[in-house]
């Protein structure tokens, strides 16, 4: 089932659509607090965005437990809210001065946290959204797709928007996207039944328990597994040598400014998307081999990146860069929203997200130190080999498809079993 199919189905457009505009608004949301705190303070900019990341590590897990254990509805409702009090109070505060270092601070915590709340309570709901098991890819790339989205328009919307209103008022898009969010997931809860419902002990012991199970299911499906500590490793390789070593290849090795910076990343972008648009519509029978191919596919851009002169050079390699990226990413989302059990997906979702924040963190505290010792060529030459290498790793251990473990009582026959036992005439959960 194809993106055009599930957007037919009007419940899906409108989930879509609000995460689209919400993407757009954490971009935007991004783009000014980095540009301010670079202005206002220099080097500690970095504390910025490490406050959100670290938010969301330190609050992953227990995402994924309460998406597991309450209404996954209200958690995201909630969440939003939250999150658009805080960014809300930044324009407001920018009426009577500068925005004070502790208060960008306090707000991306925020963000971080109620974000991993948010996220393990999207995606471990959309299984039940889902109108069939073979819709899944579809809908997994759709959501997948609304950053990569963001992150390729964004920096063009960012220049018009610089242009028609004061830097401050991005935070403002951000919030009103937050609002718009929190409107369309209340809407849809009378339609959607956002999980099963369930009574749990909520006491300590039996929260430890449930994450002990969740992380053994994980560990049980030894190609999620592998994907995730796949996922720990390339994420702390792409901060280095994206997130840092981009921005300082383009000033040092091509001479330009943020506006060759912003076409790099959206050529970047751009590749993102039209890798998950293939991914999502076709059936993938080895894939392991794709995933880990995928890794492959990002250590040849960012190699080509580094030994580019040139800006269009540098931004046809970021677009075969990124194919590489949904090649690991949604196979790994898919394998955990269909093989892993239903009464774990949150946790197992959680820990995905964890991976990603943990291993792009580790890699911006190694990236400082290295830049400074060492020119960005080589050190996204070496970042390269090493992605490489754990594609290839991946490919000699996983590539025959042997070594995953699917649970009989995993999520995909659990829908599939819901669905044959409901009415041919109106199916319970359909959109």
């Amino acid at each position: 089932m194809n993106y055009i199919t599930v957007l037919k189905q009007p419940k899906m457009a409108t989930l879509w659509v609000s995460q689209v505009l919400s993407a757009f608004g954490d971009q935007l949301y991004m783009i000014a607090a980095m540009w301010m705190a670079v202005q206002s303070f220099g080097p500690k900019a970095a504390f910025i965005a490490a406050a959100i990341s670290g938010g969301r590590i330190a609050f992953g897990v227990l995402g994924g437990v309460l998406a597991d254990r309450f209404n996954r509805g209200t958690i995201m409702v909630a969440s939003d809210i939250i999150r658009f009090v805080a960014v809300a109070t930044l324009p407001i505060a920018s009426i009577y001065g500068p925005i004070d270092f502790w208060h960008l601070m306090f707000v991306g915590a925020m963000i971080g946290i109620f974000g991993a709340l948010f996220d393990p309570a999207l995606q471990a709901s959309l299984p039940l959204v889902s109108p069939s098991p073979k819709s899944m890819p579809a809908i997994n790339g759709l959501i997948d797709i609304t950053h990569r989205l963001a992150r390729a328009i964004s920096p063009s919307l960012a220049g018009l928007f610089v242009a028609l209103f004061p830097l401050e008022h991005f935070y403002t898009i951000d919030a009103v996207s937050f609002i718009i969010s929190a409107a369309a997931i209340f809407a849809l809860s009378s339609h959607i039944k956002w999980n099963e419902s369930k009574t749990q002990s909520t006491t300590v012991c039996h929260i430890l328990k449930d994450l002990v199970e969740g992380f053994n299911a994980v560990k049980d499906h030894k190609l999620v597994a592998a994907g995730l500590i796949t996922t720990i490793i390339m994420s702390g390789l792409w901060g280095i040598a994206f997130t840092v070593g981009i921005p300082i290849l383009v000033k040092t090795t091509l001479a330009g400014g943020i506006g060759d910076y912003g076409f790099i990343v959206g050529a970047y972008g751009l590749g993102n998307v039209l890798a998950n648009i293939i991914m999502s519509n076709m059936q993938i029978h080895r894939k392991a081999l794709v995933m880990f191919c995928g890794n492959i596919v990002l250590a040849i851009g960012f190699c080509l990146i580094a030994i580019s002169h040139s800006l269009p050079l540098s931004m046809i390699a970021a677009t075969f860069a990124a194919l590489g990226g949904p090649m690991g990413e949604l196979i790994t989302l898919n394998l955990i929203t269909s093989e892993i059990d239903s009464s774990h997906l949150g946790k197992a979702l959680s820990f995905r997200l964890m991976a990603t924040n943990s291993g792009f963190s580790l890699g911006l505290l190694v990236a400082a130190p290295l830049y400074a010792h060492f020119d960005p060529t080589s050190i996204m030459i070496v970042c390269s080999t090493l992605m490489a290498i754990t594609g290839v790793i991946g490919i000699s251990i996983f590539g025959t498809g042997k070594h995953a473990v699917i649970p009989q009582t995993s999520s995909l026959i659990k829908l599939e079993d819901r669905i044959a036992r409901q009415p041919a005439k109106v199916p319970a959960n359909r959109i």
